[in-house]
């Protein structure tokens, strides 16, 4: 395309007079938006594509875009956009496809509703880039319901148990694509949080920390707790050996402080050292 939008008008068309009966001018890479430009306002028929960034896409404007789009080249954005790129594209009459926006949370916040409206009206897919704290996650998440986007914002988010569970509901935590809890949960906040989830989505815990009775009871509960690879268990009571070989079964790095129970019991089930 470079060579080609680089002729003159005159030479472009002196290589389509000499091209035999039915022949035609195709370039054979992918055109930027410049090099479309000019192969539109040249006055010979060429055939090509044209894939640019959301940025200079936004900043050639709808006239050229049109020009290009009326000589039956299609339109496509390489890579994501920013939302601000993203919503003057939105307002475009010409069809620009692969319009996936990654930006900040408080970008796409203070974008307002209208521009995320039109975003998600012109085909385009909204994600928060880097991760967001609970209350940024929740406001993401209201925005796609007040907007009725019919792909809601996804983000990844990441923050303590208290805070991811502190928002008026835990629904917003469904339009997560992680979900990283920091810190120490216990065991109905880790359970709640797994709940909470999109299907497929499996939250990360640093540590869950709680009594032998309550890891046992949300294990068996509902919501039923799954302790994720790479957590600590870490048991804050002493547990008899039932209950140790218990959790021990469900998770073998869980850690105790100690173990009580009749002597019997205890010379009798071996439990390695380096979970006491």
């Amino acid at each position: 395309p470079a060579a080609l939008s680089a002729l003159s008008s005159s030479d472009l068309a002196s290589l389509a007079s000499h091209l035999a009966g039915g022949g035609s001018i195709m370039a054979n890479a992918v055109a930027t938006v410049a090099e479309g430009s000019a192969l539109a306002n040249s006055g010979t028929a060429v055939s090509f594509t044209v894939n640019d960034t959301a940025a200079n896409i936004a900043a050639a404007g709808d006239t050229i875009l049109s020009a290009i789009a009326n000589t039956g080249a299609a339109i496509a954005i390489t890579g994501t956009a920013e939302v601000t790129d993203a919503t003057t594209i939105a307002g475009f009459v010409t069809a620009v496809t692969g319009l996936v926006v990654a930006d900040t949370a408080a970008h796409i916040t203070s974008a307002g509703a209208s521009a995320l409206a039109a975003i998600d009206a012109y085909g385009g897919t909204i994600a928060a880039s880097g991760t967001v704290t609970a209350a940024q996650g929740a406001t993401l998440s209201a925005l796609s319901t007040t907007v009725n986007l019919a792909s809601p914002i996804t983000f990844s988010v990441s923050d303590t148990a208290a805070r991811i569970l502190s928002q008026s509901s835990t629904s917003y935590l469904g339009d997560a694509t992680a979900i990283t809890v920091t810190g120490t949960a216990n065991a109905n906040q880790a359970a709640t949080i797994e709940a909470a989830a999109h299907s497929g989505v499996n939250p990360s815990f640093v540590t869950i920390s709680d009594t032998a009775a309550n890891l046992a009871a949300q294990i068996n509960g509902s919501p039923a707790l799954t302790i994720p690879a790479g957590a600590a268990l870490v048991v804050t009571d002493v547990p008899t050996v039932q209950e140790a070989q218990y959790i021990l079964s469900v998770y073998q790095n869980a850690t105790f402080s100690g173990l009580t129970d009749t002597a019997n019991n205890l010379t009798s089930v071996q439990i390695g050292r380096a979970h006491v």
